[in-house]
């Protein structure tokens, strides 16, 4: 039993700015990770900036209509009031509440699928690891306020 973590920031342009992997084992289920393990400052830092970051979302909600959020170098979504944007190819793909068959996220991994996706196709099935979201506390949140899907 245990964790392994592996946090980064990562800045505006896609550099990272900071970096902090390593790992705790439990031995025994009521033991408690020792005191000055570096998963508490991780943990506490994710928790401030994901506030920080969550105050900051309604002017960006207001001026642009959804919430952007970097999955990776070249591909982002937007959530938005009903409906997830893909921006993971040429143009982006809408996808409304009502059109959107399937959302799972099982092994780290986050998948959509489209009401009209074919089994055999990979049009209209979006997926990504929830390890490479941005902001990935910040987007659970804004799933379950703006789309409906709430994260357990």
């Amino acid at each position: 039993m245990g964790t392994e973590y592996n946090y980064y920031w990562i800045g505006s342009s896609g550099q990272t700015i900071y970096q902090l992997k390593g790992r705790h084992h439990e031995h025994q289920k009521k033991k408690r990770i020792k005191p000055g393990n570096p998963w508490y400052f991780v943990q506490a830092a994710e928790i401030s900036w994901s506030m920080f970051y969550y105050a900051y979302l309604n002017d960006v909600l207001a001026a642009e209509g959804s919430i952007p959020f970097r999955v990776d170098k070249g591909r982002y979504l937007r959530v938005g009031p009903a409906f997830l944007e893909f921006h993971f190819g040429a143009e982006p793909v809408r996808v409304t509440r009502e059109e959107i068959a399937s959302v799972s996220l099982a092994q780290g991994q986050f998948s959509f699928k489209h009401k009209d996706a074919k089994w055999y196709s990979s049009a209209g099935k979006f997926s990504f690891a929830y390890a490479r979201i941005g902001n990935a506390r910040v987007f659970l949140v804004a799933l379950e306020k703006l789309v409906g899907y709430r994260w357990g």
